[in-house]
C-alpha cells in the first residue's frame, strides 16, 4: 500500500463524523501495522464501470501533525502512537451523453466513497465516514487483520451519558484531561410510549442540565442516548456532539473553527482517544461511581419544582433502579424507608 507524501497537504472531504469506533486487542505481538497494512491491503488505482477502482494509502499522519505549527505540544503527546489509512472506491453510473452529436448511454464516474481510519495503538481504532461506510470499513478491516487485531464496535451505554451529565450538573472534575464547559443539548429516549411520547430532545440550551424536559424524562427512567456541549483537551475548546449507538460528532466551532484540516483532525482524534479512555474507566468504576446517588435524582425533582414544573408523576422507580445499579447497601436503605418525592 502506498504512502502519502509528506509534502502533500492533509485534507478530508465532509464533516468529522466517527461513525465507527471500536476497541482493539493485539492478538500477534509481533505485529506491525504499516508493514502488514503495506502487504495486504491494495492501493488505490482508477478503474472502470466493470472494474471499479478501489484501494488504501497510508497517511503519515503524526509527521503530518508535527510539521504543523498550530497544533500544540500537549496535544501531539496525545498522538503518539496514531497510524492513519484512507480507503477510497470510485461510483459509476450510466448517463446519457453526446458523442459525434449522438445521445447514448456511457458509463460516468459520478464520484467516491471513502473513509479514514485512525489506529490509537493498542486499544481503539476510529473510522471517520458515512455510517455505511463506517460499517464497510469494520467489516475490510475485520476480515483483512484478524490475524493480527480484535477488533470490537464500542456502544456507549444511556447510563455513562447520565454519568457525564450528572457530573456536569454537579460541577464535578472530570477525571483525567478532559473536561465539561458547558452542555447545550440532549436527546432522552425511553423502551416504551407512554403519555409523555417515547423521545424528547432539547437543542440551543445555555445549559441543558437544568432544561426542564430533559430533566423530566430522567425522572421517567428515559435514557439520555445523546449529548452536546463544549469540552476542553488541553486547553482547546470544541464543541462535541456524542451519540450512543457509537457515533461521535466533532463540529467545526470553537477553537477549531478555521483551522487547517490536519490541526482539525488532530484535536478530534486527542479527543476521542481520551474520551473513549475515559469510557473505558468509568466501565472499571465500582457501582457506587458509575451511577449518580439518590441526592442527585433529589435535585432534578426540586430543580423542576423551583421552575414551577409540577411532577405529575412518582420519581420512587427511578430511584429504585438506581439504588439496585448503585449496590445492595444503598438499595437496601432505601427499600427501609427513604422518603418518596412524588407529592
Amino acid at each position: 500500500m502506498s504512502t502519502e507524501r509528506l509534502d502533500e497537504e492533509f485534507e478530508y472531504e465532509g464533516r468529522l463524523v466517527f461513525n465507527g469506533i471500536y476497541s482493539t486487542t493485539i492478538l500477534d505481538s509481533g505485529f506491525e501495522f504499516d508493514e502488514i497494512v503495506s502487504k495486504e491491503l491494495t492501493d488505490f488505482s482508477e478503474g472502470n464501470i466493470e472494474s471499479t477502482g478501489r484501494g488504501y494509502r497510508s497517511i503519515p499522519f503524526q509527521k503530518m501533525v508535527s510539521s504543523e505549527p498550530r497544533v500544540g505540544d500537549q496535544i501531539e503527546d496525545f498522538l503518539e502512537k496514531i497510524n492513519a489509512l484512507q480507503y477510497r472506491e470510485e461510483i459509476w453510473e450510466y448517463h446519457e451523453v453526446e458523442v459525434d452529436g449522438e445521445v447514448e448511454e456511457a458509463p460516468v464516474k459520478t464520484g467516491e466513497s471513502s473513509f479514514d481510519a485512525f489506529w490509537a495503538k493498542p486499544n481503539y481504532l476510529f473510522v471517520r465516514g458515512k455510517k455505511t461506510e463506517a460499517d464497510q470499513a469494520g467489516e475490510l478491516l475485520s476480515g483483512t487483520l484478524k490475524e493480527y487485531l480484535d477488533i470490537r464496535e464500542i456502544e456507549f451505554s444511556p447510563d455513562f451519558l447520565l454519568w457525564l451529565f450528572s457530573k456536569e450538573k454537579n460541577s464535578e472534575v472530570l477525571p483525567g484531561p478532559l473536561s465539561v464547559n458547558m452542555l447545550t443539548d440532549a436527546r432522552v429516549e425511553s423502551d416504551e410510549p407512554d403519555l409523555f411520547g417515547q423521545q424528547g430532545q432539547v437543542a440551543d440550551s445555555i445549559d441543558v442540565t437544568k432544561s426542564t424536559p430533559v430533566l423530566m424524562g430522567v425522572l421517567r427512567q428515559m435514557g439520555i442516548i445523546q449529548l452536546e456541549g463544549v469540552f476542553s483537551i488541553s486547553g482547546v475548546f470544541l464543541r462535541v456532539r456524542i451519540s450512543s449507538e457509537g457515533r461521535i460528532h466533532v463540529l467545526a466551532d470553537h477553537a477549531i473553527k478555521g483551522s487547517p484540516d490536519i490541526e482539525r483532525m488532530a484535536v478530534s482524534i486527542a479527543f476521542l482517544k481520551e474520551f473513549i479512555d475515559l469510557f473505558d474507566q468509568w466501565q472499571r468504576m465500582e457501582s457506587e461511581r458509575k451511577y449518580p446517588p439518590e441526592q442527585f435524582f433529589e435535585d432534578i425533582y426540586k430543580e423542576c419544582k423551583r421552575q414551577g414544573v409540577e411532577i405529575q408523576f412518582s420519581i420512587d422507580d427511578v430511584i429504585r433502579e438506581y439504588r439496585q445499579k448503585g449496590g445492595p447497601e444503598e438499595y437496601n436503605q432505601y427499600q427501609s424507608g427513604i422518603d418518596e418525592f412524588s407529592d
